[in-house]
């Protein structure tokens, strides 16, 4: 018997019994100490007995805990597709990924096939976790792979950007994230090259990351005006 597994048994119960043919189970209720036989453990219910609600008690708490955490990011992560998915907000994704990949120039489409737009944000209060409201914290063009999607997605994700150019048509993979939850979007929209893309989606601009801000959190200034203007024709 390995020391870590004998010291377990010492400290929860009398069995000290040590052998490779003796299968230990654990204490039903509480699943802490381990015994060698049914009488092994009736021998030990005597000491056993004070401690052992308490450590259940602090399972099935533990139990709870996960759940909820679970039900909370399930819940968050149906926010973000309804934040994602009202038009003003699409709208304005594919606009900053759009400047963020710099894919006014045509060399730079292929990295379509390889990277992402993410976003982090973060509830626009404590308490919003029933509602599509947040505010921004980050985003940046990150490689999928390198940002963790595993090789499955990845190829679903190709196979959308190889379908899409026969039409003449990008698809940009947008990965929005708020705490644990994540929601993958990838929004389809047309390829554009020269003055088209001037035209639909504006000059080349740097400041998308700030125009980004602005616009989550509501602080727009006169001089996002044209930005704004562009993200009606975006989509």
């Amino acid at each position: 018997m390995s020391p870590s597994l004998s010291a377990e048994i010492l400290a929860y119960s009398t069995c000290a019994k040590e052998t490779k043919t003796i299968k230990f189970q654990r204490c039903g209720s509480c699943k802490k100490p381990r015994y060698c036989s049914k009488e092994c453990q009736r021998k030990d219910w005597p000491s056993h007995k004070r401690t052992c609600s308490f450590e259940g008690q602090n399972r099935e708490s533990l139990e709870a805990a996960k759940a909820a955490l679970k039900g909370s990011t399930d819940a968050r992560r149906s926010n973000i597709k309804k934040w994602f998915s009202t038009p003003k907000h699409t709208q304005l994704l594919v606009y900053v990924a759009t400047h963020a990949m710099r894919l006014h120039d045509p060399s730079r489409v292929a990295m379509l096939k390889t990277h992402m737009f993410v976003i982090n944000l973060e509830p626009a209060s404590l308490d919003n976790e029933t509602r599509a409201n947040f505010t921004f914290k980050s985003a940046a063009v990150c490689s999928m792979r390198e940002y963790g999607l595993d090789d499955d997605i990845c190829a679903g994700l190709l196979q959308r950007v190889n379908q899409v150019e026969k039409d003449r048509r990008n698809s940009l993979t947008m990965y929005v994230r708020s705490g644990d939850a994540v929601y993958i979007a990838p929004i389809t929209v047309p390829r554009c090259n020269g003055l088209e893309h001037v035209m639909r989606f504006g000059p080349p601009d740097d400041g998308w990351e700030g125009f980004l801000d602005r616009a989550i959190n509501n602080t727009l200034e006169e001089g996002d005006r044209f930005r704004v203007e562009c993200l009606k024709d975006i989509i």
